[in-house]
């Protein structure tokens, strides 16, 4: 049996953080994209071991909810009652700084500036910057376990100002295929029929989009919470069903960025962790990374399916995604597309949103 020292400063916070660890890997809300220890992915020896002596380095990929309140926090200070998600981000940053882990909050001050500008988006990220400083590692966790409620002396960082507004291409290509899924949704069509429409749709006349794709998976199921996928669906204020669906896409943007710098930290030695307090885009986070045969250390994807799907549409639905994914990486292969630009697509995506009426 292999075994190796750890050697800490004498003021580390090892009880604290192994507490924060443990309230963490409970919650379900961090998502690990790498196959834990048994102790699971915040477990103290296990990162030391995988930083020290493997050399690898860990990287948090926070959604806005828990990006904006570690924000918060820097400027105002904790204050009660403490909800869910500022749980998660007090005891994420905590854990974050006294373990050495570095926090990419990007994705989310580019959804912030998109819904609310870019004034907002930049003096929310110069507070960020504020917060993840390590000179702060102590006070945030002892604000974590209840010691303080505030950090000292901290003081927004002079960031400039950036463009956060701009449109990012990966969310307009999200957006065209959230978009598609809420038509789909609001059509009479069987749950597993709407599925395969929109695979085929995304094969012939658009791009196989896995991230979208398996959160359809999710959303169309028999028995999908669908209300916390694409709020406002249906109101009567079509503006409001838009507005829901771009959230969504904001929300898919976030995956489709983790799921892609999952298989880039193998080598790189990065290995990335998705915090969100959305219980839907963790169950969906883990389900990116299956395989479609199982291993020894994971289910296939069509038995994680099999969670919301009866096994054989499970089955079906898991090799739709296998087989179109394979087909569309062929270097032979050539899709007869429509022709239409993202923006076109979007569109004329929009305009069938707004024009439905719900039949009574």
């Amino acid at each position: 049996m292999f075994e190796f020292a750890v050697q800490v400063p004498e003021d580390f916070p090892l009880d604290d953080v192994n507490g924060l660890a443990e309230r963490l890997q409970s919650s379900g809300f961090v998502v690990p994209g790498f196959v834990p220890s048994d102790y699971g992915p915040l477990d103290f020896a296990s990162v030391k071991y995988q930083s020290g002596i493997d050399g690898l380095q860990f990287m948090v990929l926070p959604d806005r909810n828990i990006a904006s309140r570690m924000a918060r926090i820097a400027k105002a200070g904790l204050t009660e009652p403490i909800d869910t998600p500022t749980r998660t981000a007090v005891d994420m940053m905590a854990y974050a700084q006294a373990m050495g882990f570095d926090i990419e909050p990007s994705i989310a001050f580019h959804e912030l500036g998109h819904v609310q500008g870019n004034a907002i988006a930049n003096e929310e990220l110069s507070w960020f910057r504020a917060a993840d400083r390590g000179e702060f590692a102590h006070e945030w966790v002892d604000i974590a376990m209840g010691r303080r409620t505030q950090l000292s002396n901290a003081y927004p960082d002079d960031i400039g100002n950036l463009d956060l507004a701009f449109p990012l291409k990966r969310w307009q290509k999200n957006y065209v295929a959230i978009l598609k899924i809420a038509e789909l949704e609001l059509s009479e069509l069987s749950p597993l029929d709407k599925f395969v429409a929109l695979i085929d749709w995304m094969y012939r006349d658009f791009m196989v989009a896995g991230p979208a794709a398996i959160l359809s998976a999710f959303y169309f199921s028999p028995s999908s919470q669908r209300k916390r996928v694409l709020k406002q669906l249906r109101s009567p204020a079509r503006g409001s069903a838009i507005q829901g669906i771009q959230n969504a896409a904001w929300d898919v943007t976030h995956l489709s960025d983790f799921v892609k710098r999952v298989p880039e930290g193998e080598e790189t030695g990065t290995r990335y962790l998705f915090v969100s307090a959305d219980k839907t885009l963790t169950t969906i986070a883990p389900l990116l990374l299956l395989p479609f045969e199982a291993d020894e250390h994971q289910p296939s994807l069509a038995e994680s399916l099999a969670n919301w799907w009866p096994a054989k549409a499970a089955e079906q639905i898991a090799g739709m995604l296998n087989t179109y994914t394979g087909k569309a990486n062929e270097e032979t292969w050539r899709r007869q597309r429509t022709g239409k630009t993202i923006p076109e697509f979007i569109e004329d995506g929009e305009r069938k949103i707004l024009a439905w009426a719900e039949r009574r």
